[in-house]
């Protein structure tokens, strides 16, 4: 017996209750030192976006221009900083580095059954 396959209206509005006191507006804790590496970032349709930072999961409501780059602050008082993901800011330097440091990638995909090799 499986019982029941969806929740009751009661049981979806306690749900969404928590899901949003969970969801409530936390400030991440901020990068206090080192370089700051973004490693990913996500976009949701409630703009309620995430990203990786220093292998930290990190929330806040606009987290970039575009889907590629995240908009981070050095430090307090410092202008915004606009990575893309896959690079690191030096904060001693203010440099930017890139993790595949001027190089490329590049994908070779297997031949499918009964077609010849890609060309190299």
């Amino acid at each position: 017996e499986l019982g029941r396959l969806f929740f009751t209206p009661q049981q979806r509005q306690n749900l969404e209750r928590r899901r949003m006191s969970n969801h409530a507006e936390k400030k991440p804790p901020p990068v206090r030192t080192g370089s700051i590496s973004v490693e990913g970032k996500v976009e949701r349709s409630s703009g309620r976006n995430a990203a990786w930072i220093n292998d930290t999961l990190r929330y806040g409501g606009d987290t970039g221009p575009d889907a590629e780059h995240v908009t981070v602050v050095p430090y307090a008082g410092a202008p915004e900083v606009s990575l893309k993901i896959g690079q690191t800011y030096e904060r001693a330097s203010g440099k930017v580095r890139d993790v595949l440091e001027g190089g490329k990638i590049s994908i070779r995909r297997p031949a499918r059954p009964g077609q010849p090799a890609p060309a190299r």
